[in-house]
């Protein structure tokens, strides 16, 4: 099965497809996507009639993936011909034209039912694309159609099985990699040292509550709730310092036990208040910012202190946080100095997404705060999914490219943190998942590099695994579709 998966990375957009025996494969993709193409063009007056404007707008917009310039889709969208050019005209309305929740159900009914229909037998047009394909021997073209098939039925259990893809955690078909992956980031959580009960923590005094300490190797977890939240944080942040070692190669750690990372977590704001104010080392704006928000980096002792609240929710978010940093703290004393905004970003998803199979981490700076908690688009066709998760982040990545709107790692490079926004963020993340299950040694020896700025980290990448960014671009976007 694994072969199958492998093979997607061969190919994708690519002209002149690999023909084996008699079987034209470019030629049969090619008029299964205009008729995939002419169908949803025609979904899209159906629903444009009724003023379902978003559901035609979805609908053509997919026909031009398949199709570039598809006429039908073009003139939905309100351009017209003219001299030998597509020239917008009138556009379509952004927003349905009925406003009613029950009348626009009512009237969905009709064109939903032949949307059901058609995706019956666009399922079937790519199954015999890929069965035909494998029957010629032609592995990697049958690769390609299965992973197509999948946008009309994402638990087609024939398609999944032949990318090597199973059911996930969540129940998530992915690829068999990222499965292994997320189980052996489980299995080091589980086995995570939650150090040693340590007495109180003197700073406790200071914020007027009683603060557990759990020391040993390179964390030093402290919690105001209890022990048993300390060792748990100890858990999750040492799990944390394992994989990012394991991931980076790190033999000589610069975060030990003489040189621990210390993580707090603390249940009142004014607790927190006290904190930032005594031990973060800020002041003037720094300080007014940092006691706006529910975290900040602490001076003494170096580390890191999160104001938890109360409830499940918070202490996921807390979990996820922590490790987050933890993380953060790792790669930038590994490249001696801060990544770039993406691989930073990517890094400690990833991490995260590994040990605690979240990634609900705020991201911000001194002026602007950022998060990925933004979900997509709710058109029918749409997968919602929380951003919070590594699958939601998956879920925004596969969405761009099945809509042909590739975020390039060229676009990514010059940006901060700040302009990192929900499908970007998810892109780096996707980038590294890639990177690390195609080729991790390649992705380790560029990770020890000195950390440099913009498209100077390119050329590095670009150094490091012999390759283009543009050829590096063509084999995540093939591994992506077959995997996610």
């Amino acid at each position: 099965m694994r072969r199958f998966a492998s093979a997607c990375l061969l190919l994708w957009f690519v002209s002149g497809v690999m023909v084996a025996g008699e079987y034209d494969f470019a030629t049969e993709r090619s008029r299964v996507y205009s008729y995939l193409a002419s169908e949803h063009a025609t979904l899209g007056n159906e629903y444009a009639k009724l003023g379902l404007n978003r559901d035609a707008r979805f609908h053509y917009d997919r026909a031009r993936v398949l199709v570039p310039d598809h006429p039908e889709a073009m003139k939905g969208l309100g351009y017209k011909r003219q001299d030998g050019k597509w020239v917008f005209d009138r556009g379509l309305a952004e927003n349905d034209a009925i406003l009613d929740v029950h009348k626009r159900a009512e009237a969905r009914k009709a064109p939903d039912k032949k949307r059901g229909a058609f995706y019956e037998k666009a399922r079937e047009r790519t199954r015999e694309l890929a069965v035909n394909a494998a029957d010629a021997g032609q592995v990697e073209n049958a690769a390609l159609a299965w992973a197509e098939l999948l946008y009309y039925d994402a638990f087609d259990k024939e398609a999944n099985e032949k990318l090597g893809r199973s059911k996930d955690e969540r129940g998530n078909f992915l690829g068999a990699a990222l499965i292994r992956a997320r189980e052996a980031g489980k299995k080091l959580l589980k086995e995570g040292s939650e150090g040693k009960a340590d007495g109180e923590d003197e700073q406790g005094e200071a914020i007027g509550a009683k603060l557990y300490r759990r020391k040993g190797g390179p964390i030093v977890a402290r919690s105001t709730e209890s022990d048993k939240r300390a060792a748990k944080l100890h858990r999750i942040c040492d799990a944390t310092v394992t994989l990012c070692h394991e991931l980076l190669g790190i033999t000589e750690p610069l975060i030990n036990e003489k040189n621990p990372y210390t993580v707090t977590s603390v249940q009142e704001e004014k607790q927190y208040v006290a904190m930032v104010e005594q031990f973060s080392g800020k002041s003037g704006e720094g300080l007014k910012h940092s006691l706006k928000l529910n975290g900040t980096a602490t001076k003494t002792p170096w580390g890191y202190v999160s104001l938890e609240g109360k409830g499940d929710l918070a202490v996921a978010t807390t979990d996820d946080m922590l490790a987050h940093l933890t993380a953060s703290m790792v790669l930038t004393k590994h490249r001696v100095e801060s990544s770039p905004a993406w691989v930073s970003v990517a890094f400690t998803y990833f991490v995260t997404g590994r040990v605690l199979g979240t990634t609900r981490a705020v991201r911000y700076s001194m002026t602007k705060a950022e998060t990925t908690s933004a979900r997509p688009d709710d058109s029918p066709d749409r997968v919602v999914d929380d951003a919070k998760t590594p699958q939601g982040l998956r879920v925004y990545v596969l969405r761009t490219l099945r809509e042909n709107r590739d975020i390039s790692l060229f676009s990514l490079a010059p940006k901060s943190l700040n302009d990192l926004g929900v499908e970007q963020a998810a892109t780096a993340f996707s980038w590294l998942e890639f990177m690390f299950e195609r080729y991790p040694e390649s992705t380790r020896r560029w990770l020890k590099e000195r950390a440099a700025r913009e498209q100077a980290e390119l050329l590095i990448i670009e150094r490091v695994f012999g390759k283009t960014i543009k050829e590096l671009q063509v084999e995540w976007r093939a591994w992506v579709l077959c995997n996610y």
